[in-house]
């Protein structure tokens, strides 16, 4: 059976590490299930209010101990992350706070 080092080393290396997901949409959603199941401290960040978003999804992510970030001002607490995870459209939002935010690893998905 064929194992990817490179996949099982990521996996080992994100355990116990602070996980920032910028958007609940459509194309972060099997990121989010992913990183669920590594053993991370999991926030998931969306402009978009709880009422706005799929409550289903919120509610499942959130009995698995995913954290929220939501709502207008949802980038105030993007800082102390080790890794972030954004997608094209938040590029300029995440340029802005990158200073502030004190992160070490940002992810284009």
């Amino acid at each position: 059976m064929f194992k990817n080092e490179k996949l099982q080393k990521f996996k080992e290396s994100i355990k116990g590490k602070y996980v920032a997901v910028m958007g609940m949409g459509i194309s972060n959603t099997p990121l989010i299930k992913y990183l669920m199941d590594l053993d991370v401290n999991l926030t998931v960040f969306d402009k978009k209010t709880e009422e706005e978003l799929d409550k289903a999804l919120i509610e499942e992510y959130s009995l698995s101990g995913v954290n929220f970030s939501l709502g207008d001002n949802y980038l105030e607490n993007l800082h102390g992350y080790d890794i972030i995870f954004r997608t094209p459209r938040n590029a300029s939002r995440y340029a802005r706070n990158k200073k502030r935010s004190g992160t070490r690893g940002c992810a284009n998905i």
